[in-house]
This record gives C-alpha cells, sequence and structure tokens, in this order.
C-alpha cells in the first residue's frame, strides 16, 4: 500500500514539474503602452494608460486577413496601483481595401475598494468595437470610460 501511495505521488509531482516547464516555456501576450494621459479627479492626479496586445510575428490567421487584439486602458494612482482596467477584444477581417469588426468582447474590473464599475457595455460596428464603462470613486465621483479597438483595411489595429 506504501509503494502504491509513493508511486502515486512521485507521478504527481512528475507530471506538475513537466507542466509547469511547459508553460514557463509558452511566450506570453505582449502588450505595448500606446498612449498615457494624466487625469484629475478630486483633486488626485492619476495615469490613464493604454495598452494594445502584440503578437510580434503575424501568425496564420493575420495572413488569411483575419487578425484579433485587445486594447486595455488602465486608470492608476500616482502609486502605480491600478483602480480600475477597462478592455476590450476584436476579431477583424480585412482585406486592402476595408475592414470589418466580425466580433467583440470586453470587461471592466476595479482593483481598488474606492472604486467599483457600476455599468459597462461592448458593442461593434463597422471596423471598431468599443466598451462602455462607467466606474464610480468613492460614491461621490462618475468616471466615464470609452476604450475604442479599431482595424483599418491593411490589418494595423490601433
Amino acid at each position: 500500500m506504501i509503494k502504491k501511495l509513493f508511486c502515486i505521488i512521485s507521478i504527481t509531482v512528475c507530471s506538475l514539474l513537466i507542466s509547469c516547464i511547459v508553460f514557463a516555456n509558452e511566450e506570453p501576450i505582449s502588450q505595448n503602452q500606446i498612449e498615457m494621459e494624466t487625469v484629475f479627479i478630486n483633486d488626485e492626479v492619476f495615469y490613464l494608460k493604454t495598452y494594445i496586445s502584440n503578437n510580434s510575428d503575424k501568425n496564420e490567421e493575420e495572413s488569411r486577413g483575419t487578425i484579433t487584439r485587445t486594447k486595455t486602458s488602465n486608470l492608476e494612482n500616482s502609486a502605480g496601483q491600478i483602480m480600475i482596467s477597462v478592455s476590450v477584444t476584436g476579431t477583424f477581417t480585412y482585406n486592402g481595401s476595408s475592414a470589418t469588426c466580425i466580433s467583440c468582447s470586453g470587461s471592466s474590473i476595479s482593483y481598488h475598494p474606492a472604486w467599483y464599475i457600476s455599468d459597462y457595455y461592448v458593442s461593434r460596428s463597422g471596423n471598431s468595437a468599443t466598451n462602455y464603462t462607467t466606474a464610480v470613486q468613492n460614491n461621490t465621483y462618475t468616471y466615464y470610460k470609452n476604450v475604442t479597438l479599431s482595424c483599418s483595411a491593411d490589418g494595423t489595429v490601433y
């Protein structure tokens, strides 16, 4: 019985180690910061940092005229803590003369107890996808943030 138990534990530990090695070698999706702006809310300074996910190589889907990207805007305090994060993900088709958003999704998350997300929705139109978010700080200040991701006819996402 002890041999069986030892065998099971050994196999489990080996499986976990192999999984860790495999997942550690996967490249994470990188993000390029494309914009930063200063926002003043209730006499406090915040920074709105916007990123677009980036794959360094064109994958097979992109070579067929389809691309998926995520645009994220994080509202950070002066200490660099994220208060809220608003993201939109869009999948686009493009052919050199036009682009169309064929699907979209999004999320709006509060990371700080002084903030909460009161409402958000995601929609697509033409070559764009947008997340419309309403956040509230300390039940006193309402902050509206729209994050729009668009694609040009040549597959450039902005």
